[in-house]
């Protein structure tokens, strides 16, 4: 405490001190105490949740898997979502990176662009006046980072007004 004029006596101040010290350890002890019985009771509280989720899962899968049944189906099951995460990673994402390509077009018109060969490439297909337009899309294309190979067939180089392309466009694997 700071140094105050007190015209107590000194064991009076002491033990005024002593007080003041007893209160303030009493009231922290105190909220400590509140402190962990509300813990210990939200720990029982998700303790009772718990054993009534499970009673209530168990009662389910009672209804729903008789005894024998049970394995038999919990492998289907287990199949059925072995074969979806094959699926998820081997999915190709194509619309985040639809905007990267649509960006590179701007000298051409693209009337289609789809995914073949199960998702792995994706074909752009349009009309364009010049045949340098549609080599520099390839270029731009091929520039790309998450692009592994652009194909041109040869009949994107035929002469004519407002004649038809179409790319190949894979994707890089290891993106």
């Amino acid at each position: 405490m700071e140094r105050e004029i007190n015209l107590l006596p000194r064991a009076l101040q002491h033990a005024r001190n002593r007080r003041l010290y007893a209160a303030r350890f009493g009231r922290l002890f105190r909220r400590f105490g509140v402190a962990l019985v509300l813990i210990i009771l939200a720990q029982f509280g998700a303790w009772l949740f718990y054993v009534s989720l499970l009673r209530e899962v168990s009662n389910q899968l009672a209804v729903v898997m008789p005894g024998s049944e049970a394995t038999g189906q919990i492998a289907a099951t287990n199949q059925l979502l072995g074969s979806f995460q094959r699926q998820v990673t081997q999915q190709v994402v194509w619309s985040e990176l639809v905007s990267d390509i649509l960006t590179q077009t701007a000298a051409v018109t693209v009337t289609s662009i789809r995914t073949v060969d199960s998702g792995r490439i994706i074909e752009i297909r349009g009309e364009t006046a010049s045949r340098a337009a549609v080599v520099a899309l390839q270029e731009a294309l091929a520039a790309l980072p998450w692009v592994e190979r652009v194909e041109a067939p040869l009949q994107n180089f035929t002469v004519g007004p407002n004649a038809q392309f179409s790319l190949r466009v894979q994707r890089n694997e290891s993106l």
